[in-house]
């Protein structure tokens, strides 16, 4: 084998180890990582839990049904905006964990779109409101009828 030949397979061996080493320390820091960024379910479930809703005031609330919480709560589907935007007016969660949910579950707020940005005012401004008041203010916003939150059936 000419020293060329050695000095290719001395450098192949050496991408190697690196690449080995880049690899263990990515599955480290992965592992760890869902410690640091909560999934948005784990979330979602730990603000379920600390302000005691039930599947039943949930749905009573929301104007959603079980299985929807159910989907919710087992990260079968991702909530469309404007429900999450209404849970967390209704159960006052407050625009932080909101934005963490949005983070969480991938999404971000387009706050050059007036519904979008409609949605994040009601957050900060219509905390522990009921779906219909919201609905007064998005009327009065001119927020389209579809972009309205879902009243419950009472």
């Amino acid at each position: 084998m000419s020293e060329e030949e050695k000095r290719e397979q001395a450098r192949i061996k050496q991408e190697e180890n690196e690449i080995k080493k880049i690899v263990a320390s990515f599955d480290e820091n992965f592992k760890h990582s869902k410690h640091y960024h909560p999934t948005y379910r784990s979330i979602f479930l730990k603000i379920i839990k600390d302000k005691e809703i039930t599947e039943e005031i949930f749905c009573e609330l929301l104007g959603l049904s079980p299985k929807t919480y159910q989907r919710y709560c087992e990260c079968q589907s991702d909530p469309k905006l404007k429900n999450l935007t209404a849970f967390c007016v209704v159960f006052e969660v407050d625009f932080n964990n909101f934005i963490d949910l949005l983070r969480a579950g991938g999404y971000g707020i387009d706050f050059s779109n007036k519904t979008e940005y409609a949605y994040t005012y009601l957050i900060q401004k219509c905390s522990g409101k009921t779906t219909k008041f919201c609905n007064k203010v998005l009327e009065q916003l001119g927020i389209p009828k579809k972009d309205w939150l879902k009243e419950p059936e009472i």
